[in-house]
């Protein structure tokens, strides 16, 4: 049966702010479920991880947070797995209601509330960990790893690091303010040119960071062939698998910069594809991976930064094992 444009917003939704791959399946034993349950909603299992979920569709309007409780707990006594409720439109009164009540939700597009996975998002996977202004922007960010990895001279100019990262002189201007602004570093200028100074060095500067820092996925394509193109390099789980002892995932998956993905669409033949039809999973960046890469895979920076406090804990433990084999 063709996935509905619900179903497949949900996948999208949900599968972009994890950075993971979510594929829907119906529900196959929906008859031990009461009939008003399964009149009301829509019953599919979901993998998030190694965790086993289930989705519980409404079919028309949401209803009121008492009955959404009442039902999803009704569908958990019977099922004996975690049930989420999803809807396409809630309230921001009734969105409280739940929050307060601790009943996980999923308005696809706006919000993913799962309190048992520790997870409250409303845009980005750890984006509410810092307040807004007080995240690095993602040039900024992309110029404090080229230090970090030592793809650097002791004090460079903004001209250095344009083009190097393939960024103008003004974007990189904008993040060495933001670099400045947040106190990890100091700019002066030097004749017309000017140049940051980092406050402290390796371990250290990243520590102070950490806080600061955000996935670098902004959105994921679903493709066949991707292969085929070299400026592609192993990312997300395939590059955590790679770099430590991390079983790899079953669909491998690359990055690129949204530049470089439509120079691709418009020169190559590269199709996209529902997620469960896809040989791989390709992560558009906010920022383009291949100058900070690894002849392989992308950096193990921006990748620490992509599963930093990742529900699923064998991604944290290898994210925290990564992080141990830098030589600061």
């Amino acid at each position: 049966m063709a996935k509905s444009a619900l179903q497949k917003e949900i996948e999208r939704y949900v599968g972009e702010t994890l950075h993971t791959p979510v594929r829907l399946s119906a529900m196959e034993n929906v008859r031990q479920l009461p009939i008003y349950l399964t009149s009301d909603y829509q019953f599919y299992d979901v993998l998030l991880g190694n965790r086993k979920l289930v989705f519980m569709i409404r079919k028309d309007d949401a209803g009121t947070p008492a009955e959404i409780r009442k039902h999803l707990s009704q569908a958990q006594s019977k099922l004996f797995v975690s049930v989420v409720f999803v809807t396409e439109r809630l309230t921001a009164k009734n969105r409280s209601r739940l929050i307060k009540d601790a009943i996980p939700f999923v308005v696809p597009g706006n919000q993913l509330y799962i309190p048992e996975l520790a997870l409250d998002l409303r845009e980005h996977f750890r984006a509410q960990k810092v307040k807004a202004g007080e995240a690095l922007t993602p040039v900024a960010q992309a110029v404090l790893f080229r230090h970090l990895l030592g793809i650097r001279k002791r004090d460079v100019t903004a001209s250095d690091i344009a083009g190097n990262l393939n960024y103008t002189p003004m974007s990189i201007g904008r993040a060495i303010d933001v670099l400045t602004d947040l106190g990890l570093a100091t700019s002066d200028k030097v004749g017309r040119e000017r140049h940051i100074h980092f406050e402290l060095e390796g371990e250290a500067l990243f520590e102070r960071a950490k806080p600061l820092l955000r996935s670098p996925v902004r959105s994921l394509r679903y493709l066949t062939g991707a292969e085929r193109f070299p400026n592609f390099r192993l990312a997300g789980e395939s590059a955590l698998a790679k770099l430590t002892p991390l079983n790899p995932p079953d669909v491998k998956h690359f990055a690129a910069s949204l530049a470089y993905w439509n120079e691709i669409q418009e020169t190559e033949d590269v199709a996209e594809v529902d997620p469960e039809e896809a040989e791989a999973i390709l992560e558009i960046w906010s920022y383009d991976p291949a100058p900070l890469a690894r002849k392989m895979t992308v950096d193990s920076l921006s990748l620490y930064a992509q599963f930093m406090g990742h529900p699923d804990e064998r991604i944290a433990m290898a994210t925290d094992e990564l992080l141990g084999t830098l030589n600061w």
